[in-house]
């Protein structure tokens, strides 16, 4: 959503890329890069946590522990006497409740602020959303930023830091929409149609710099500040042995650090960026009601509405589900230096995904997005249901796993978390895209949340082979009924859907087979040439806004 020079008002597009169109790719990502520095990190800190807080985290009987050292040594299973006063225990102990929520706040935040700031945008507009939704995150990274860890109970401290979580996740669930949105409006301003994938894409990428950002900053810091186990004699020492309140300057100068970055990054929204020329063009669409915009979009798009809703719904299930695989095998090769094992891990994991996120900048204009989702979701089948008939000789080499992930991490970038990022918002007219977006975007949190829970419950083996099913059938959907527009100009959809809306002969190149969904063309709505409906009287102002289904 940057601000467009005077000199390139009026002007055809540029034909390739320069150094001026990837600063405006890094500027218009800029709430991505900042979405995935805290949602990253944030994941990564239940190590630091776990460290510093052992009473509170830590249970697991194998757990070295200095039990003189802790003010609730009986909750680490067989050790230690009872503490004389009850109420010291209550207050460094969580209740499993609140690590619950914490981990839940997360996705409750991000798909609420889907939803409300994919319609919000289409009514006031890209620029102020974008502004409202930087405040959101500002606010939630100051709560768990400056969430006094001194005094009080650990549970209802880590309350208060959860509210702040879901906070910032509200600001993170508009983001993926306004984001997405802005980026395809601004890129047909200075780039043909033909280049406008690789723009969005790249935008994107900044998700993958912000979390190898953030797993740099988390990594350096454990490194200067030589992290290790403490002689339990010493009096800094905790109960796992580690210096808490070292821990706990580790955990919030990063956050501190992403705190500042977004600060300037609404400072950024609020002086220097402008309204896109689609939105501007359109008049805005607030003269459409919600109820009218889910009725355009059941009427007219509900094909290309399920492929890239329930395609996106599917690459999360599968993506979570693998998380929570690999986060036992990391856990499962600690050593006596784990969280520098840890985290040097997740930064080359991260490292192996950004690869992917610039693979995909380089192929998306070219073999284009339906391609290049089918082909991402084929892989990952693969590599899933090889693992899953291999399981009991690669359950026994963690290298192997290890590199199989990776080829996971690589291929999901290059393919659906790409594409699903970026279909939602270009295959839907002005009028209903940022909530068509959100729409996706909601559908892949659901589909996160479900792996999260039900995954929990199977086996290791049977995770991999639900992992690879989900993954054929992501395929699947995405060569029925994901529409691939790589070439048509938004302006064409725009046109489309008022030739739609008020029963006129189709002109609009977007009804040409070749831009249509395999579904949408069995449903008789290519068409070469000539018109695709009969004229017919135009609907009356409450006509318009009352739903047909």
């Amino acid at each position: 959503m940057e601000e467009v020079p005077d000199e390139i008002e009026g002007t055809e597009p540029e034909r390739r890329w320069s150094f001026r169109t990837v600063l405006r790719c890094m500027l218009a990502g800029l709430g991505m890069f900042a979405e995935s520095y805290f949602i990253f990190t944030t994941g990564q800190m239940h190590g630091i946590w776990r460290a510093a807080y052992p009473e509170c985290w830590a249970t697991d009987e194998s757990d070295p522990v200095c039990l003189s050292n802790s003010d609730c040594p009986q909750i680490f299973g067989d050790g230690g006497p009872e503490v004389a006063d009850s109420a010291e225990c209550l207050l460094v102990r969580c209740n499993e409740r609140t690590k619950l929520i914490l981990s839940g706040s997360e996705f409750i935040g991000i798909m609420v602020g889907m939803l409300v700031f994919a319609y919000f945008s289409d009514v006031v507009g890209r620029r102020v959303g974008s502004v409202v939704v930087s405040f959101f995150m500002l606010v939630g990274s100051a709560v768990m930023t400056f969430t006094p860890f001194s005094g009080g109970s650990k549970s209802g401290i880590f309350t208060v830091f959860t509210i702040g979580f879901a906070i910032l996740g509200f600001g993170i669930g508009g983001e993926y929409p306004l984001s997405s949105v802005s980026a395809t409006e601004r890129a047909e301003e200075f780039l043909s149609a033909s280049k406008r994938g690789s723009y969005v894409v790249t935008v994107f990428t900044m998700q993958g710099l912000g979390a190898l950002v953030g797993s740099s900053v988390l990594l350096v810091s454990v490194r200067l500040a030589r992290v290790k186990v403490l002689d339990c004699s010493k009096s800094k020492a905790n109960a796992l042995g580690y210096n808490a309140a070292l821990l706990g300057r580790i955990w919030r100068s990063v956050y501190i650090v992403g705190f500042w970055f977004l600060l300037l990054v609404i400072l950024y929204r609020l002086f220097f960026t402008d309204e896109s020329a689609a939105f501007s063009r359109r008049g805005g669409t607030a003269k459409s009601s919600l109820f009218a915009k889910f009725r355009d979009l059941h009427r007219f798009y509900f094909a290309r509405l399920f492929g890239t809703a329930f395609s996106w719904f599917l690459w999360d299930v599968c993506f979570y589900g693998n998380k929570l695989f690999i986060s036992s095998i990391i856990s499962s090769l600690r050593t006596s230096d784990s969280l520098v094992g840890e985290e040097r891990y997740i930064l080359i994991n991260n490292l192996v995904s950004l690869a992917g996120y610039i693979l995909a900048i380089l192929l998306v204009d070219r073999i284009g997005r339906r391609n290049m989702q089918a082909f991402g979701f084929t892989v990952l089948a693969l590599v899933f249901l090889l693992v899953t008939l291999f399981f009991n000789y690669l359950a026994s080499n963690s290298t192997v796993i290890i590199s199989l992930y990776l080829v996971t991490s690589f291929f999901g970038q290059l393919g659906p978390n790409a594409t699903t990022y970026l279909l939602p918002a270009e295959t839907f007219p002005t009028e209903v895209r940022s909530i068509a977006h959100g729409i996706s975007a909601f559908s892949g949190k659901g589909g996160a949340l479900l792996g999260t829970m039900v995954f929990g419950l199977m086996s290791t083996r049977f995770i991999f082979l639900t992992c690879g099913l989900v993954s054929l059938l992501g395929a699947l959907t995405t060569g029925l009924f994901t529409a691939d527009v790589k070439s048509l100009e938004l302006s064409e959809l725009d046109k489309w859907h008022e030739e739609k809306q008020f029963g006129k002969g189709v002109t609009s190149s977007a009804a040409l087979p070749e831009n249509l969904s395999i579904v949408e063309r069995l449903r008789g709505q290519a068409t070469a040439a000539g018109p695709l409906y009969e004229p017919a009287q135009e609907l009356s102002d409450d006509e318009a806004d009352t739903p047909t289904y």
